[in-house]
């Protein structure tokens, strides 16, 4: 991670970016003033959450297999599960932005590349009951964690698969057959990143949203972005500085906000 990559690019982002003054796309519009910003909590949340209090507190070492860019060796090593959740687990304003997303598009077929500990899978998988979440972790101990998370909340519409994306995504996307839903959050290099998108779009449905954690985490990864938001197929993309969304949708306008968070 590249500190000072992320503080010049978030001094940047704050000058640029724009509230629902000016924006003129009615379907962004939309997205900014009745589907993303906080309004109360859900029937979920305090489930998820007390889970997440949990795991903060839990000393306990579990073996763990970094495969990804934040990975200081590809080898396995031991951790407390608290640093994990204090490290891995997005905040629960951002999880519950992606719970706010899912729960408006209804995906039938979710796709999360990185399950950590479970609690976005759980967050994303909550929006949409009648749909169901595929979720790839590249540890085993930590996807057990996560299945335990699961079966604790009572969510059963998540089907968990443990390997690396570039072994377990190929034949997942044939299975899956069409993508409605995508989140991104697992390896943070810039041609692994555009690899894994570029497999995954030809399964992507019209009305796909894909949503890319952090862009601005390094140099590598705002690359990333930039070429994800170049791409022919997407159309209308929204910088959020935490995540990035793009939408495929072909009635959409081609067009790029940068936008404050909302709320």
């Amino acid at each position: 991670m590249n500190s000072l990559h992320r503080i010049v690019s978030y001094l940047r982002h704050k000058l640029k970016a724009k509230g629902t003054h000016g924006i003129h796309s009615p379907f962004v519009f939309n997205l900014l003033t009745h589907v993303l910003p906080p309004s109360g909590k859900y029937y979920c949340f305090d489930a998820i959450e007390e889970i997440r209090e949990t795991l903060l507190r839990v000393e306990t070492t579990v073996e763990v297999s970094d495969l990804g860019a934040g990975a200081s060796a590809r080898n396995k090593s031991q951790r407390k599960i608290s640093s994990i959740a204090n490290v891995a687990l997005k905040p629960n304003w951002q999880a519950q932005f992606l719970f706010r997303l899912a729960y408006h598009f209804k995906p039938k077929h979710t796709l999360e590349l990185g399950t950590s500990l479970g609690l976005t899978t759980a967050y994303l998988a909550s929006a949409n009951r009648s749909g169901e979440v595929f979720t790839i972790e590249g540890s085993p101990k930590i996807q057990q964690l996560a299945l335990k998370h699961f079966g604790q909340l009572e969510i059963f519409n998540i089907n968990s698969r443990c390997g690396s994306f570039s072994d377990v995504l190929p034949g997942l996307l044939n299975e899956m057959k069409e993508v409605d839903f995508i989140f991104m959050d697992g390896n943070h290099r810039c041609e692994p990143t555009l690899n894994y998108l570029k497999a995954i779009l030809p399964f992507c449905s019209n009305a796909a949203v894909i949503v890319v954690d952090d862009i601005y985490w390094s140099k590598e990864m705002t690359e990333a972005w930039k070429k994800i938001i170049a791409l022919e197929r997407v159309q209308l993309s929204l910088d959020f500085y935490y995540m990035g969304v793009v939408f495929i949708e072909p009635r959409l306008q081609k067009e790029h906000f940068c936008l404050r968070w909302p709320g």
